[in-house]
Order: structure tokens, then sequence, then C-alpha cells
């Protein structure tokens, strides 16, 4: 925290270009991992908003989306990414942002939308966030086919499941169940019935897949916990999987001035007061230009 307050007291003294960039970045990086997420973003927005331009800057925004992400604001991620689209990123930062638009929508109920920013990526971090649209959206048969399909032919290896995979049936299973899909329901229960016969979740499996007017609300119950059961967590750890540290694009050299161009820097700085910053420069706070 005294390195945030001599920050904030010395902010104006930030050093210009990467180096300055770089501070701010590796700062709001720890505040991050202190949960100090209010803190974080506002050092990341006070950057995306005035001192970058570019690339760097819509690479920048995907960082701060995700804090706003893991800070419950869907919509200030939203906000961010949608002011900071740019034509000329890269694959993978264009791809990103992507994830983090369609998480933010989904988390906003906005599931039709999500699903359609998703499905212009393909991988498997898009099929299971796109199974998580579907169940964050109640879209209960297509929750349960897009699990099923993560799974693959898993049923075939006759190694115990990981925790991940038996979260994946017991979804599937309750998306069928939910939509009444009871020939899957079935067919799920025919391929995992015994893999899951000697887990923690033997007892919930046997539950959710022989339904019986008996166990009805013991069903009701399981599956009001399991549905409410948030997905961010996941969803965050698979993007950090792709994306652990997307670098950020070069920026363009500082030319360097003669003599002459030094002497009508501050007409040319007087003349161009007040209008729109060119691409690729950026603004410290006071107003000064840095490239």
């Amino acid at each position: 925290m005294q390195a945030l307050a001599l920050f904030y007291d010395f902010k104006d003294f930030t050093p210009p270009g990467r180096q300055g960039d770089e501070i701010v970045r590796r700062l709001a990086e720890r505040l991050t991992q202190l949960d100090l997420l209010d803190q974080a973003a506002e050092l990341l927005q006070h950057q995306i908003d005035h001192r970058l331009n570019g690339p760097y800057r819509s690479t920048l925004a995907a960082r701060l989306a995700v804090i706003y992400l893991m800070d419950r604001k869907p919509a200030a991620a939203l906000s961010v990414i949608g002011k900071t689209r740019l034509a000329d990123l890269s694959f993978e930062v264009k791809r990103a942002r992507n994830l983090l638009e369609a998480r933010a929508l989904s988390d906003l109920s906005r599931t039709d939308l999500a699903l359609e920013v998703a499905g212009g990526e393909s991988g498997p971090d898009v099929d299971r966030l796109a199974a998580d649209i579907q169940w964050q959206g109640r879209r209960w048969r297509d929750a349960g086919e897009t699990y099923e399909r993560i799974l693959g032919d898993r049923w075939k290896n006759p190694q115990p499941m990981s925790a991940r995979e038996r979260a994946d049936v017991m979804r599937a299973a309750i998306a069928y169940s939910l939509s009444d899909e009871f020939l899957s329901l079935d067919r799920l229960r025919g391929k995992y019935g015994a893999l899951l016969s000697n887990s923690a979740d033997a007892r919930a499996f046997q539950l959710v897949t022989s339904p019986s007017p008996e166990r009805a609300a013991e069903f009701r119950e399981y599956a009001r916990d399991v549905a409410r059961a948030d997905t961010l967590a996941e969803f965050l750890e698979e993007y950090r999987k792709r994306y652990p540290d997307i670098p950020p694009p070069p920026r363009p050299p500082v030319p360097s001035q003669t003599p002459e161009a030094a002497a009508t820097a501050p007409e040319r700085n007087a003349a161009t007061d007040g209008r729109p910053q060119t691409e690729g420069a950026a603004t410290q706070p006071g107003g000064a230009t840095q490239g």
C-alpha cells in the first residue's frame, strides 16, 4: 500500500513511454494479487484514458476487462473492450478480447449476443465458454450437449475422472434432466455410470440420472445448487492458461529532434493544443504527449 500511495503522490512524474507503462502494469498486477481490484482497475483505466493509443491500449484493455470481471463488473468490462476496438490487432489479442466480451455479455444475461461473439472463435476453451454461456442462460439442452461434447470419448478411459471432468458430467446430466431429455440422460448414464460409481459424485449422479417421484424434492434442491454454481473462476482459469501474459505490441520509436525542430516545438504544441491525438501517441497526466 505504501507503493500505491507513493505512486499517486508522484504519478505526474511517471517515466514516459514503455518504462512508465511497465511500472503501472506491475503495480496493477500486484494490487490484483492482493484483491485490491478497484485500485488496480483505476490504475489501468488511467493508462487507457490518458497515456496510451493504438494496439498497446487495446492489449491493456483486455487486462483491465479481466479485473472488471473478477470484480463482478461485466458492464465495465464490456465498455472498456468496446471503447478500445481496433482493426489491426494481432490474432491472439483479438481472440482474447472476444472471449472476454462474450463472457461479459453472458454475465449481463445477453445470451444470444454472447454466443454470437464466442461463435466467431474456435478451440476447447471456446467450447467451454459456450457451455457456460448456455448454462447461465438456462439453455439446458444446448448446455448438456456442449458439456457432453467437451468430454468427448472420456468414457472410454477407465482412469478415475478429475474433479473438472466429473463436474462436466454432472452439469450435462442436470441440464438434460431440466430439459426432459431422457434419452440423452440414459446415454450419459450408460457412458459414465461405472466411472463415477466409486467417486465423490456417485450418489448425486444416480440421483440426477435416475429421477423418481420419491426423490423429486432432493433432486430439485441439488439441481438448484449446481445451477447456481459460478463458472467465472473456471473461465478465468482457462483464460489465463491460454493468455498468461499477452506481449504488448512494440511502441513506435520516438523520433530524434534536430536543434531546429526542438526550437520550434513550443510553437507546434501551441498550434495543436486541443486537437485529437494521432494514432500511436499517448498523453501523460498534465497534457504531455509521449510516443
